[in-house]
């Protein structure tokens, strides 16, 4: 901690915005998140889900026990959080995206 109390590795103005979603989806999102100026750059990575309400999975979903999908992870400066998940919400209506929101202690190249 420095002496004002403050994490000398974390940055507050800025967070990782996390986006799971269906596999079907990942086409629209990466087209989206690449022509969204608050975006920047992104990481998107296969996923599976685990643990989820079984109204939420197909037949075979339940059978297997685990829920495709691909995960976006999106470094953003805080500033422009609010508008880009209300773009979200505008344009995923209804298509079952998850979300979260983490703060970002320290990122950089090696």
């Amino acid at each position: 901690m420095t002496e004002d109390g403050m994490n000398p590795y974390s940055d507050p103005s800025r967070c990782m915005l996390v986006l799971n979603a269906p596999p079907a989806l990942e086409d629209s999102l990466v087209d989206w998140l690449l022509e969204s100026e608050a975006a920047g750059a992104f990481t998107s990575i296969a996923c599976a889900g685990h643990g989820a309400d079984p109204e939420h999975l197909s037949l075979a979903e339940q059978v297997i026990g685990r829920q495709r999908g691909v995960q976006f992870e999106v470094i953003i400066d805080r500033s422009h959080l609010t508008g880009l998940l209300a773009e979200a919400q505008a344009r995923f209506a209804a298509t079952d995206i998850y979300y979260r929101v983490l703060p970002v202690f320290m990122d950089g190249h090696l």
